[in-house]
């Protein structure tokens, strides 16, 4: 038995060498990576698109959409926004192109009905 708990003893005490010691924090380097940037919105015709923190804090529900806002503009502002890319482009496309679609097809079914005998 004696045996035995001398190799217990020589393997916990070999693990034990093993071990490295604790640095303690004012020993350890400083963190040297930046602080992160908030990436910068791209210009797009000259018109400068915001970032998320420079929206007005009612128009911030999104997390995910962090750059490509439109400024808050007028009526005129707003058609002009359609002449360059920013974050709603395609929801804008999208919504255009059905509302053509729609109000073409009921056009042509009220065209169709009214012609029927």
């Amino acid at each position: 038995m004696s045996s035995d708990v001398a190799g217990r003893h020589a393997n916990g005490a070999a693990a034990e060498a093993r071990v490295a010691p604790i640095e303690s924090p004012s020993a350890r380097e400083p963190d040297l990576e930046p602080e992160p940037v908030p990436p910068r919105a791209p210009e797009s015709n000259n018109v400068r698109l915001l970032t998320r923190h420079d929206m007005p804090e009612h128009l911030r529900f999104n997390p995910y959409i962090v750059t490509g806002y439109r400024p808050t503009s007028t009526f005129w502002g707003s058609l002009h926004s359609l002449l360059y890319f920013h974050n709603e482009t395609v929801n804008i496309f999208t919504h255009g192109e059905s509302l053509i679609l729609i109000t073409c097809n009921n056009s042509l079914l009220c065209h169709m009905t009214m012609t029927l005998p």
